[in-house]
């Protein structure tokens, strides 16, 4: 019968066992209830809810990559704008205006306090001056996070100086913005030689003309109107 039965219960199920159960305590404890005896277990149990160790770490993951994916919403249209609409009135309205750039430190510095707030992530910050210690400190998701929102601000800081020294120069700079914002400082150098090779009366700087000659940014957007 006890094969008979092995075959018609799931294997998943624990076959009953037609022998005594032990003696002591120990066997007294665990035949209290005779029902007990009847009732199937499954050989592997899983907890009916996760520890608070592992809430703690899916916040965690959950909470840096939402501040990930906020930063790249935030900038794909500030960079739509300056590579598909370069004279257009409105988008230079929009990248004239330093405030594009206050929901990207908003991000940054949130995402900052709440990494360094984690006492394992301070501890790897404190050996962060080698690149052994670097490469710990940018395990954590967090750090990874708060480095990405360094990035995209800062390489959004360098496509606006790129988009409006462009139009000064009257030199066009789609290559350079879309290299910039995969490539960083490669994208500055393409913009930097473009400027040399294509500036008919050569390049213009606000740095070292000035910021009230013709072509400075106070007087970019009435240029652009001009074109």
């Amino acid at each position: 019968m006890v094969a008979f039965a092995a075959l018609l219960l799931p294997h998943e199920v624990e076959v009953l066992s037609i022998r005594p159960p032990p003696a002591g305590p120990v066997g007294l404890r665990h035949t209290s209830n005779p029902l007990r005896l009847l009732t199937p277990r499954p050989f592997h149990q899983k907890p009916r809810h996760p520890t608070r160790a592992g809430d703690d770490v899916r916040v965690r993951m959950v909470g840096a990559e939402s501040l990930f994916v906020a930063n790249n919403l935030a900038a794909v249209p500030l960079w739509s704008l300056m590579i598909l609409f370069p004279k257009s009135r409105k988008a230079q309205s929009v990248m004239s205006s330093m405030a594009i750039f206050l929901p990207f430190i908003a991000l940054y510095v949130f995402n900052l306090i709440t990494s360094f707030t984690k006492p394992e992530i301070s501890v790897a910050a404190s050996s962060f001056s080698s690149l052994s210690g670097l490469a710990a400190l940018f395990s954590h998701q967090a750090v990874v996070s708060s480095s990405w929102s360094h990035h995209i601000c800062f390489d959004l800081f360098v496509g606006r100086w790129i988009f409006f020294d462009a139009l000064r120069n009257r030199v066009p700079a789609t290559l350079s913005l879309i290299a910039t914002m995969l490539f960083g400082p490669i994208g500055l150098l393409l913009h930097l030689i473009t400027r040399i090779l294509l500036s008919k009366e050569g390049p213009k700087d606000a740095l070292t003309d000035g910021v009230t000659d013709s072509l400075s940014d106070e007087n970019l957007l009435r240029m652009v109107d001009d074109n």
